[in-house]
């Protein structure tokens, strides 16, 4: 299929019928009895000893049904909002497979609202479930080129993703952040060609999504003589580096706009939409970069609103769901945690 209408077909689709709709596609490629299928994840066992990591939601409530194509520029678009985070990851992840590879697979929902998916993931499978992994490649990142390691300090690892083109960056957040270090092994995540994402002005480069898929192939051609690469957690955070020493310098005020904000906790200026929505202990909503909510220890995941929120023992509800369960209103408790 032409990488555009791949593109758009997935698009087209909501988050809630994706895990069924990619369980069909790959039972074409992959032994049915290989599907791992979860609430919040999807597992895919391969022969290729690396596995490669998209996520099935969006930030927007509905998918878009209309879409503009530039030919010149080969840029595809949606003023409903394309939603190309990240849904170019998963037509990178089909393009690969339909070519003939067959590397492991991991789709997670919700990453948007914090990693959702992988945290499910993790607290299931405590160790990798794959028979052999050499390390993770995330296909979640806006751009052409980046190659984002976040908290993982594998200099080789950096030295051999960036030979087949790649040039490192730093970034906030995906699932590998929480994958990684749970499961020891290295983990990457690479540009797939969107631009504004988390907007309605967000667009997509097919040019640009097509040369990742080109490394990527030439990465799991490789793989099974490549090295295995183990998790090395960095001394320091290069993401809050970087934003500490902007900050000596920046006029520290609560929402001016999307792209100048702070972090509710350490008040470290941030896009808006790098950070994770946490319920705080009195009621209150924060907005607080994801360095502040990988160090939170306290935080559970609501059964009722599944939001984040600040806890202060072992409860599974947010103080602000619970008021509401006292007074008697109805809440959809479907999951619990």
């Amino acid at each position: 299929m032409e990488l555009k209408t791949l593109v758009t077909t997935l698009a087209k689709k909501h988050e809630n019928s994706m895990f069924s709709i990619l369980e069909q596609i790959l039972s074409n490629y992959y032994p049915k009895e290989s599907i791992e299928k979860d609430s919040e994840f999807m597992l895919v066992h391969g022969d290729i000893p690396v596995a490669l990591v998209a996520h099935i939601d969006t930030v927007f409530d509905a998918p878009p049904y209309e879409f503009f194509y530039d030919a010149a520029e080969n840029v595809l678009w949606s003023p409903q909002g394309l939603g190309a985070d990240d849904r170019a990851g998963i037509a990178a992840i089909l393009a690969l497979v339909s070519s003939g590879h067959r590397p492991h697979l991991i789709f997670t929902d919700k990453e948007e609202r914090g990693g959702i998916g992988a945290q499910f993931l993790i607290r299931k499978h405590h160790k990798s479930p794959f028979k052999q992994l050499k390390y993770i490649v995330q296909l979640d990142r806006r751009g052409k080129e980046d190659c984002v390691f976040y908290d993982c300090d594998n200099k080789k690892f950096e030295q051999y993703v960036e030979s087949f083109g790649f040039k490192t960056n730093i970034g906030s957040f995906t699932d590998i952040s929480i994958i990684c270090p749970v499961w020891g092994v290295a983990g990457v995540n690479l540009s797939v060609g969107y631009v504004g994402e988390h907007a309605k002005t967000e667009y997509l480069n097919l040019s640009h999504l097509q040369k990742t898929i080109e490394r990527v192939n030439s990465m799991l051609s490789q793989a099974k003589s490549a090295k295995y690469f183990k998790y090395i957690k960095s001394k320091f955070n290069p993401y809050y580096e970087y934003y500490t020493k902007f900050a000596q310098n920046y006029d520290m005020t609560y929402g001016k706009s999307d792209t100048d904000w702070c972090c509710g906790f350490c008040g470290a200026p941030v896009n808006y939409y790098d950070t994770a929505t946490v319920v705080t202990k009195d009621g209150g909503i924060a907005s607080i970069c994801y360095d502040c909510f990988a160090k939170m220890d306290n935080l559970n995941l609501c059964a009722c609103c599944y939001d984040w929120f600040e806890a202060t023992g072992c409860e599974s509800v947010c103080v602000n769901c619970m008021e509401d369960i006292r007074n008697g209103k109805k809440k959809d408790t479907k999951r619990s945690v």
